[in-house]
Order: C-alpha cells, then structure tokens, then sequence
C-alpha cells in the first residue's frame, strides 16, 4: 500500500469510527509528513490532503491553547469539519 491508499485508507477508517480525532491526526502525520507524497497524487487530491494536513498539524486537544492563539490552533470540531470536508471533495461520501 503506498502512501495514497494508506490516506485514504485512514479517512475511511474514521467514517467508520475506527478512530479518535487525536489518533487520527498522529496516522495522518506519521504518514504524510515528512515525505508528503505528491508523486502519488493528482493534483487535486493533493490538494485536498495538503489542506487537511496542515489542520491536524495544528489540531490541540486544550481549549486554552485555542483561546490563547485563536488563529494558531485548530480544535477537535475544527478538525472533524476539515476531515469531513476532505472526504466528500475526494468522492468518499
């Protein structure tokens, strides 16, 4: 499985509540950074991922950390819509 599959592979999973949000954030990290696989990728998928990944980059589990820097971190339901958005743009739901 490359690295293109193992994306969408995570994305599926967490429609199917195989995963938290934190847990899937660090999949998601560990494999997309930090060889971001553009190879794999048309354009528009990597797009869609890129836009995703830098969401979960900056996904805090601490609403002080939120309230502290509004426009630094994202939180649980931040990163849910982002997740979802993703999902349907790439044709998964």
């Amino acid at each position: 499985m490359d690295q293109k599959d193992e994306l969408y592979y995570l994305l599926r999973a967490f429609l199917r509540g195989e995963y938290d949000i934190r847990t899937f954030c660090d999949a998601f990290y560990d494999v997309y950074y930090p060889d971001r696989p553009i190879k794999f990728m048309d354009e528009e998928e990597f797009k869609c991922f890129d836009k995703l990944a830098n969401v979960i980059s900056r996904y805090t589990p601490f609403e002080d950390d939120i309230k502290a820097c509004p426009n630094a971190f994202y939180s649980k339901n931040d990163v849910n819509k982002a997740i979802i958005t993703t999902c349907k743009l790439l044709g998964i739901i």
